[in-house]
């Protein structure tokens, strides 16, 4: 009886952990680099919610390119900088992301007429 019990315990953990959320599994990083930095000096923050920088480095003296480790909801990307890491404003690089294209989709929706009680684009080839 133990020993069902114990199997049916190790089944249940088993089955049910991977759907826990424990951290356990691994985080993809961003697959693309910041290829240019459009400021002379780049500000450099310890958290993606710091408002104040706690460091500057000469855009020049930064060799590039440098990946993209992690991006923040408000637009902050971490990267290792001379082996420490620093959240920097997107607004101030440039990255070689493919990211969302509009295309011909994009320009339908932005020029199109107002749809009454419907959403702009549905059944329009979006």
């Amino acid at each position: 009886m133990a020993n069902t019990l114990k199997w049916v315990l190790v089944f249940c953990v088993t089955a049910i952990f991977p759907f826990l959320g424990s951290g356990a599994q691994a985080v993809e990083r961003p697959n693309y680099d910041v290829v240019a930095i459009t400021v002379p000096s780049l500000d450099l923050f310890t958290t993606d919610q710091a408002t104040e920088p706690v460091s500057q480095l000469d855009a020049a003296n930064i060799t590039l390119p440098l990946p993209v480790q992690d991006v923040s909801e408000n637009g902050m990307l971490l990267l290792k900088i001379d082996g420490k890491k620093y959240w920097v404003d997107a607004l101030q690089v440039e990255t070689n992301e493919s990211g969302l294209t509009t295309g011909a989709c994009g320009e339908q929706v932005a020029s199109g007429t107002p749809v009454p009680l419907g959403i702009r684009g549905l059944g329009n080839g979006c």
